[in-house]
């Protein structure tokens, strides 16, 4: 059974030492690997939620598994995916990366990594909301449009969980995979 518990209480359990040092504490990031490669804990491992099925149990059945994503909602969320897992005892921190970080603990940063693609997503679908409104007002009506079809592409990815900005925001340069130590 997982046990979700915030970043104090895991600190009365474990110390910051070891979780850092202990060979049977592992601690898990299942956000996206652009995500981890942006910002994570020092010594966590990333094994995004759609493979967490992939981990051996003969690698982990020993071990104390930490699962956390950034704010804790998607570790919630998927309690049951993170249950399943071959770990011995499992923690899941209800703060996540960001609870984490205000309780003055260690992360990892890497600035240069891109922000990620849901993100930028939100990002590129705002500014063509705020503009189409913007335009229609001062040049035309008819950018009206632009306006209209971020809200088709946001009604679709909602309904289908297809986003085809984010597959193509994929393949830029900046979103390519990157080796990260």
């Amino acid at each position: 059974m997982i046990k979700n518990i915030d970043t104090a209480k895991l600190l009365e359990i474990f110390s910051l030492d070891d979780i850092q040092q202990r060979e049977d504490i592992v601690v898990v990031d299942v956000r996206e690997p652009q995500e981890y490669a942006h910002e994570h804990i020092e010594q966590s491992i990333n094994v995004p939620l759609s493979k967490l099925g992939t981990l051996g149990s003969e690698n982990y059945k020993d071990k104390i598994a930490i699962f956390h994503c950034r704010s804790g909602k998607r570790t919630s969320l998927n309690e049951n995916a993170m249950d399943s897992t071959p770990f011995k005892e499992k923690y899941c921190l209800a703060g996540g990366i960001v609870e984490w970080k205000e309780t003055s603990m260690p992360t990892i940063s890497e600035y240069s990594a891109p922000v990620d693609v849901m993100r930028q997503v939100q990002l590129i679908v705002g500014c063509m909301i705020l503009l189409g409104v913007g335009l229609s007002y001062l040049i035309s009506v008819y950018f009206i449009i632009l306006t209209i079809f971020a809200g088709l592409g946001l009604l679709v990815a909602g309904f289908t969980g297809f986003c085809g900005m984010a597959e193509v925001l994929k393949f830029l340069p900046w979103n390519q995979s990157r080796k990260h130590s």
